[in-house]
């Protein structure tokens, strides 16, 4: 889902099956890059992800754009415009 802010929006994903979302394609509309800034597989949170300033650039798309993602199993990214 997506909630918007006056100036910023953030898109939450969440993945609650044991196996993981390889290549998992979210629509974003104009928006051209994203910074990861919470996954709960980082290893702060008992995770396997080394938390790093992540930006992840979309895939220009005719009707807009979209993220691939890969989940991990039973996580949650939040991603911020």
């Amino acid at each position: 889902f997506q909630r918007r802010g006056s100036v910023d929006s953030i898109y939450c994903v969440f993945n609650f099956d044991e196996a993981p979302m390889g290549d998992y394609v979210l629509n974003v509309g104009e928006t051209e890059q994203v910074q990861v800034i919470l996954s709960s597989d980082w290893e702060c949170f008992g995770g396997n992800t080394r938390q790093e300033k992540i930006m992840i650039t979309a895939e220009k798309k005719a009707g807009g754009n979209r993220l691939k993602l890969d989940v991990p199993a039973y996580t949650a990214l939040y991603l911020k415009r």
